[in-house]
């Protein structure tokens, strides 16, 4: 079990965080943290990130083992929504706000490069995206954009500001501006603009294989 970027679920808020990749999600979830309870479920993050989150003082992760199977994870890395509303039931799915983040996927491709080691795997950016093109699917497969398991709200990482506010949830922006988890792994100088110049070859590849958001949010490899 992997315990980075995972999920959360929040009564007081009445709502359902469905993580994915590369989208300031650690940020948002421990910003979330400090509207749970008790009954909430947060599920675990990195030491660092943890110590961060104590440090703060919010509540760190909770009622995410399910203590009747040997201490089994019920909520776990990176689950896609339709397992989260498997374990949930659908009566609790159908009356919470489900939210998730989106980025530019063009981007997103380029913080999963230089997130699991840039040059350091011995690959090119455009190397990487070819050995790795599943990985760019990644994010519409856990928070589907159409179908049963639509969520009710996707939160521009571009504009989260306005989208939280958007679905009444300014009082998360006010928490979230404020953290930063996760930082300065990117590089400087690693811009869309300046990586797709360099490897143009990669736009046609990130494209195919993240068609759904493009699509519905317009997104290009330029900023």
């Amino acid at each position: 079990l992997g315990v980075h970027d995972v999920m959360i679920i929040c009564h007081p808020l009445r709502l359902i965080f469905i993580k994915t990749k590369k989208v300031a999600g650690t940020s948002f979830e421990i910003a979330v943290s400090k509207f749970c309870g008790p009954d909430c479920v947060i599920t675990p993050i990195s030491a660092p990130d943890e110590q961060l989150r104590q440090s703060l003082g919010f509540r760190g992760p909770q009622n995410y083992l399910d203590k009747g199977n040997g201490g089994a994870p019920i909520f776990f890395n990176h689950m896609t929504s339709s397992q989260v509303c498997e374990q949930v039931g659908l009566n609790l799915w159908m009356d919470y706000v489900k939210v998730a983040i989106v980025r530019n996927p063009f981007d997103v491709a380029i913080s999963r490069y230089y997130w699991e080691g840039g040059s350091n795997l011995g690959l090119t950016f455009l190397e990487y995206v070819k050995k790795n093109a599943s990985h760019i699917a990644e994010n519409s497969r856990i928070a589907p954009l159409e179908g049963k398991y639509k969520l009710d709200a996707y939160c521009r990482y571009e504009y989260l500001k306005s989208d939280l506010a958007a679905i009444g949830a300014e009082n998360v922006w006010e928490v979230l501006s404020s953290i930063r988890a996760k930082a300065n792994v990117r590089p400087g100088n690693t811009d869309m603009s300046f990586v797709y110049s360099k490897y143009p070859e990669a736009i046609s590849i990130v494209a195919a294989m993240a068609a759904p958001e493009i699509e519905a949010f317009g997104y290009r490899p330029y900023a």
